[in-house]
């Protein structure tokens, strides 16, 4: 089959943008294609080049059909500035892209990977973006697609998720479909990247679940090596070994986060669902307090100097004023004026390498 390397000793076609899409089927390529040129439409120098292909159209692809032996004769007639095979059939751009280029257009194509170091050979400015999604996601899509010339699903996923493509700009196709053809649009605009920096055109923020999940996975407890509804012998020692707690709290005005620090130990183990935070001293803002009364939700972070270990306990928080219980907390004569006793519900003991990795134990 016949494809552009004699443009091998012609100069790169432009000065246009070749915006090529790639990325596995079940992405949605075709759905954030068909939005975008939407929003493109009166930008009468953005074109959208529709694929010629040897399968009939769908409702998931907008393709110009031809069938096998009439993709052959126009191969021969040179129709195509590009074509390449996939899955049993013959795609194919025409030429009419190199045109739009030459007047210095921006052509956005959907394509095979495997074309994308030819065209970047053939055309002046090639960027490619990659629109994809997590397997699973793809493997529910696929299956709900239910095309039969999709093939074996399971093969098929592991060919197209284990080869990705290099790419200048990557789209985790989850989540809103309307934020990701956004995003689309704004790469095919030149608004995003550096050129967004530049425009105050920045990336939307992750606005799901789904969205983050793609980029951690949906199980990211890497760094967490226990958690527990009580406190534990293992816990315990390290509540005892730390002089100072991030007490965080939840107001009307919004969060707080407040410093408590004593001796090693300060904070008291009741029992194992209990712990017992004396008040700091020394100041005069009850920003933690006063949260407490209206909102008990309370997180704690207990830091070991020269750890890299911390631990956090969740949990609700009622506060004491009671003669006896403050005695029992007496040092050297000198009383708090009120103890945040809080009910444990979870305890996560946690390694903190980048603790260690600051060197913020090291005085000098």
């Amino acid at each position: 089959m016949a494809e552009i390397a004699p443009r091998s000793l012609l100069p790169a076609i432009g000065p246009g943008r070749l915006i090529v899409v790639v990325g596995p089927s079940g992405a949605g390529k075709d759905t954030l294609l068909g939005l975008a040129r939407r929003a493109c439409a009166d930008d009468e120098h953005i074109l959208f080049a529709r694929r010629v292909v040897t399968r009939e159209s769908s409702d998931f692809e907008d393709n110009v059909y031809l069938a096998p032996q009439a993709f052959a004769e126009a191969e021969e007639r040179g129709a195509f500035a590009v074509q390449w095979q996939a899955h049993g059939h013959c795609y194919g751009l025409p030429r009419a892209i190199d045109d739009a280029l030459l007047a210095g257009h921006t052509v956005v194509a959907n394509v095979s990977r495997t074309v994308i170091e030819q065209l970047r050979r053939s055309y002046e400015s090639v960027e490619v973006v990659t629109i994809t999604a997590p397997r699973e996601v793809l493997a529910r899509r696929l299956a709900a697609r239910g095309r039969a010339s999709d093939g074996a699903l399971d093969q098929r996923l592991q060919r197209e998720v284990a080869s990705p493509a290099a790419s200048d700009w990557t789209i985790v196709n989850v989540g809103s479909v309307e934020r990701n053809a956004g995003e689309l649009v704004r790469l095919i605009r030149g608004q995003s990247g550096e050129s967004g920096a530049l425009t105050g055109q920045a990336k939307p923020a992750i606005a799901t679940v789904e969205e983050l999940e793609a980029i951690y996975g949906p199980d990211h407890h890497a760094a967490a090596e226990g958690c527990a509804r009580l406190i534990t012998p293992s816990s315990r020692r390290l509540i005892e070994a730390s002089p100072v707690v991030m007490v965080t709290t939840v107001g009307t005005a919004g969060l707080d986060c407040s410093p408590h620090a004593d001796v090693p130990g300060f904070v008291r183990i009741h029992d194992e669902a209990t712990l017992m935070i004396p008040d700091a001293g020394g100041g005069e803002r009850i920003d933690a307090l006063r949260n407490i009364v209206r909102d008990p939700r309370v997180a704690l972070l207990f830091i070991i100097p020269g750890s890299g270990v911390t631990l956090r306990v969740n949990g609700k928080a009622r506060i004491f004023d009671d003669r006896a219980l403050l005695s029992s907390f007496d040092v050297v004569g000198k009383l708090p004026r009120t103890v945040i006793v809080l009910a444990v519900e979870e305890v996560w003991f946690q390694s903190a390498p980048k603790i260690a990795q600051s060197d913020l134990w090291n005085a000098k």
